[in-house]
């Protein structure tokens, strides 16, 4: 019962996603050939001193290009087509190798990341102040709307006012944390 299942699903699976994918074309094999030349114009770019063998081997690959339009068949077209975008692939890869990816610091996921370069001192984090709204005290009196000053902000709902605390001493550069006074922390 179980296999029949799995069979049943595969089999179901691969009716739907196959015909998805469709048959090579020629116009298929046609763009990744053109793709193909747009890369090495690209190197030609980038590496102007490999002018000269670029230009050689693209006229070499335009002659194999126009031979394989020639072929009487879709089939041997993409075939030709398809061979050839794979020499131009090989060659673009011998004239300008890819860098293998890795992980680690370079690994895309790492890019946004706001890290330093290495070698860089840390960076010191904010100074920060006493009196925040999550911490429990007021900053500023509750205003009752149109800008006229009502009762100290509650630390939370349906609890008293918090009390502003009077300094005696110097307040220290990074208080600890604590939990609010109840409620949804003066929401």
């Amino acid at each position: 019962m179980k296999h029949t299942l799995r069979a049943t699903i595969t089999a179901l699976f691969l009716s739907v996603a196959l015909p998805a994918c469709g048959p090579p074309t020629v116009q298929g094999a046609e763009s990744r050939y053109k793709a193909n030349q747009d890369k090495l114009s690209a190197i030609v770019t980038r590496k102007p001193q490999a002018k000269a063998e670029i230009d050689g081997k693209v006229a070499e690959f335009r002659a194999e290009y126009d031979k394989a339009m020639k072929e009487d068949t879709d089939e041997k077209k993409i075939s030709a087509l398809s061979a050839l975008s794979s020499r131009m692939e090989t060659f673009i890869n011998n004239v300008e190798p890819q860098a293998p990816k890795t992980g680690g610091a370079n690994a895309p996921s790492d890019k946004l990341d706001a890290k330093p370069p290495p070698g860089t001192p840390p960076a010191t984090p904010p100074a920060t102040t006493p009196g925040g709204k999550l911490d429990g005290t007021p900053t500023a009196p509750a205003s009752g709307g149109m800008g006229t000053p009502t009762a100290p902000a509650s630390g939370g709902m349906g609890t008293a006012p918090t009390p502003t605390p009077t300094p005696a001493a110097p307040a220290p550069t990074a208080p600890a944390p604590t939990a609010p006074a109840g409620g949804m922390g003066g929401m």
